[in-house]
């Protein structure tokens, strides 16, 4: 499955793009030359083409941030998740503004990791956190604590090492736990596109995260009350 994304990753990287880019700018150009002549309907499916491209685009796109992962080895520095997260709040700052979303934070943990992708990884928690709501005000939760040996046990990490766990608990949709490791997988969606947008690959790259930095993440939840990522992760990397 790797190598087939891999494989993929490459060709859209070279091969589609340029079409997209062509059907994108020739139905602009439809859209403006012959305005009067398309009316309102010609209008309208000019508007779904359109639509469709971006769509690709970000399937595209999803699919070589995901893929790219696999490029190079990660190249571990301290961080201090604090500052990860202020970031996550920037990027998420439209969303969090107009939903009117309260994001509790506590002080988070110093670790070693890679800054770009746990930003992505927060960046994608927060995100579904934020759209997967109905009408309620989105309230989002964050803890951290160290994680107890009987913990570790558990969730067979059999490492003498330190390891955190980072929580985000939010008041959305959730979903029945029976899905809870299915959602890890590329294209795996529980809604409709419809309904809630996105590619079903944000999460699949969350895990390709945490297992980049020796961690694991998991997700619980019940349909109607909400759900809780958990990002586990050692206090120090083994490069």
């Amino acid at each position: 499955m790797r190598k087939k994304l891999n494989e993929f990753a490459y060709l859209a990287s070279h091969d589609l793009q340029e079409p997209l880019r062509k059907i994108a700018t020739l139905s602009e150009f439809l859209r403006i030359r012959y305005r009067d002549t398309l009316g309102n309907d010609g209008g309208q499916y000019i508007d779904m083409i359109l639509s469709s491209v971006n769509n690709m685009r970000g399937i595209i796109d999803s699919l070589l941030q995901f893929t790219n992962l696999d490029m190079d080895a990660p190249k571990f520095e301290p961080l201090n998740l604090d500052r990860v997260f202020q970031d996550v709040l920037s990027d998420q700052e439209f969303r969090i503004s107009e939903t009117g979303a309260v994001i509790n934070v506590p002080q988070l943990p110093q670790v070693e990791g890679v800054a770009s992708e746990l930003r992505l990884l927060l960046n994608n928690l927060i995100g579904n956190s934020l759209k997967f709501v109905n009408d309620a005000k989105p309230v989002i939760n964050v803890k951290s604590h160290v994680l107890q040996e009987k913990d570790k046990i558990n969730l067979n990490l059999r490492s003498p090492e330190k390891f955190y766990h980072i929580s985000i608990s939010d008041n959305g949709i959730g979903f029945e736990q029976e899905y809870a490791e299915l959602i890890f997988g590329v294209f795996q969606r529980l809604n409709a596109r419809s309904e809630y947008a996105g590619f079903g690959i944000g999460l699949a790259t969350c895990k390709k995260i945490a297992d980049r930095h020796n961690g694991l993440i998991y997700a619980t939840s019940e349909r109607g009350k909400g759900s809780t990522f958990s990002l586990v992760m050692p206090e120090h990397q083994n490069n």
